[in-house]
């Protein structure tokens, strides 16, 4: 289980449906399911995107296969669309997420 700072608590894929892009979801539930088999007590502060980045912030115990595992989802994030979950680039115009040819916004200039 996920713990929240406020005593909520949800599974990797409520976690993952309710935190962040759609596109994203595949990659958060494995690696929320990664970190808790690695050990990690499920304690967060906040899953998110930020700057078309996951981010991940933590109070539980940590450790460095916890963080070869973060690190991965948040690489593969960036370049990962966050609509469809296919392999995207980063768009930047006001906002900044990475997205597929099919899903980038049509005023991409």
């Amino acid at each position: 289980m996920i713990k929240y700072m406020n005593g909520h608590e949800e599974t990797p894929e409520q976690a993952a449906l309710n935190s962040v892009p759609t596109g994203w979801y595949n990659l958060v539930v494995k690696m929320l399911n990664d970190l808790l088999a690695a050990g990690w007590d499920g304690e967060t502060a906040q899953i998110k995107e930020k700057f078309g980045v996951l981010r991940l912030y933590t109070n539980g115990n940590w450790s460095e296969e916890m963080d070869a595992i973060y690190d991965k989802a948040e690489a593969d994030s960036f370049k990962t669309c966050a609509v469809c979950g296919e392999p995207g680039e980063m768009f930047y115009k006001g906002w900044i997420s990475p997205y597929c040819k099919e899903h980038t916004p049509k005023d991409r200039t």
